[in-house]
């Protein structure tokens, strides 16, 4: 069994104040991967979690465009 590591990532950020902890793990195999945090008592929950949603979003997107060379769209209905 692979052992995990947490440790917070040293990101800049911009623009307002986030509740939003990005964090590195490492997994089975050495591959790492980043976990998105977000604190359920923020003022900005709503928007935190758009935020970790649309980076989640934006990560399989990329991870689909490698594997198969193209955009995750499905074929044209005729």
């Amino acid at each position: 069994m692979a052992k995990v590591v947490i440790s917070p990532l040293k990101t800049k950020k911009s623009g307002g104040k986030s509740s939003v902890e990005s964090m590195l793990v490492v997994g089975k195999g050495g591959k790492r991967l980043t976990v998105y945090k977000v604190s359920a008592n923020s003022s900005t929950f709503s928007e935190d979690l758009s935020y970790a949603f649309r980076k989640n979003v934006e990560k399989a997107r990329r991870e689909h465009r490698q594997r198969v060379g193209s955009v995750d769209r499905g074929p044209a209905r005729g």
